[in-house]
């Protein structure tokens, strides 16, 4: 299972988060909220549609996915920029922004999804999240958000945080899993030395020291010993 298919499943599944979140717009007179994480933590495997949760109607969520929306979405491209939450939506919101990325405004409209309010949240581990509560007739958000500022950011930054601790759970996975000549090899090679270099180093042969980096390459996902002690190095494995 994957794309469109994918996501309809995990919220289908999506538990605890997905009925907290229902809860919460509605108790804002709101129907509906979306969050992404727009870039992911250094080092975690995925993308960033993997961490998409809505309760947006299921067709518009299946294109928004298939035709890869995020990369044209304003409200994504601000949030890239902006530390702080802004409304989106309003009469003079899309004037500076392009063709391709209006087109996605005038479609969600299709689906109501009129107007809103984000607010991105930038992580430790250069992720940046975004959730935003939604409505389908203007002047919705403005009262919404007249009362309740507070209230939605605490949120946010809570449904964030749960949403980062499950895309961050393949790190202690791959922690247990690297063993200490794996990590030893990953370390020195992230110092500059060659195969030889750490051979000598560390008392072992050539073979079995790319018998190590090809097994901590392998589970991290990694294309060769370079690119995987970059990734340890990002996931703070080393």
């Amino acid at each position: 299972m994957h794309g469109s298919a994918a996501l309809l499943e995990r919220r289908a599944s999506g538990g605890h988060a997905l009925e907290t979140a229902d809860a919460f717009v509605r108790s804002l007179g709101l129907e509906n909220y979306a969050y992404l994480m727009a870039r992911m933590p250094y080092g975690a495997p995925g993308r960033p549609e993997d961490t998409f949760r809505t309760n947006y109607p299921d067709e518009w969520v299946s294109r928004y996915v298939e035709r890869c929306y995020r990369l044209y979405d304003p409200v994504v491209a601000l949030s890239g920029r902006s530390r702080l939450p802004f409304r989106w939506g309003h009469g003079g919101f899309l004037k500076n922004f392009p063709k391709l990325q209006r087109k996605v405004f005038y479609e969600a409209k299709e689906f109501g999804i009129t107007e809103g309010y984000c607010v991105p949240i930038a992580g430790p581990d250069g992720e940046i999240g975004l959730f935003a509560v939604c409505a389908a007739t203007r002047g919705e958000i403005d009262e919404a958000v007249g009362h309740a500022a507070a209230d939605i950011q605490m949120f946010a930054v809570r449904f964030h945080d749960e949403i980062v601790r499950s895309v961050k759970g393949w790190r202690q996975d791959v922690a247990t899993t690297l063993s200490p000549r794996e990590r030893e090899c990953l370390l020195w090679t992230s110092a500059g030395m060659t195969t030889e270099d750490i051979g000598t180093k560390l008392g072992l042969s050539d073979s079995a020291v790319n018998y190590h980096l090809g097994n901590a390459s392998r589970k991290l996902g990694a294309i060769n010993k370079h690119h995987a002690a970059i990734l340890a190095i990002q996931a703070r494995l080393l």
